[in-house]
């Protein structure tokens, strides 16, 4: 009974390397097998690539954005500038304009 149990356990570790080589063995690979894996690839490396000019553009929108509103709030603050000595300029000319009316 002892040698039956022994040479079932020597017959199941054979079966199970057995097993095992014959998993790892492929079957050959069918040509539009290797194509639809090529084409599955470069999807993916095109799904990737574009999720990266995605994340580009929001980058670069986001610094156009922020470049657009400061140069506004420049031009913003030369008008009131620009404003100012429109006024101190008119207010001068009223000056000199009623001066000589006034000489003449």
């Amino acid at each position: 009974m002892k040698g039956l149990m022994i040479l079932l356990a020597v017959a199941g570790v054979i079966a199970a390397v057995v097993a095992l080589k014959g998993r790892d063995k492929k079957l050959p690979e069918h040509p539009l097998s290797r194509l639809r894996e090529s084409a599955d690839d470069t999807i993916a490396d095109m799904e990737e690539r574009i999720a990266e000019l995605q994340q580009q553009a929001r980058r670069v929108k986001g610094e156009a954005q922020k470049r657009v509103q400061e140069r506004a709030h420049e031009l913003e603050e030369r008008q009131k500038e620009l404003a100012g000595r429109f006024e101190e300029l008119r207010s001068e000319a009223r000056k000199l304009l009623e001066r000589n009316h006034s000489q003449d």
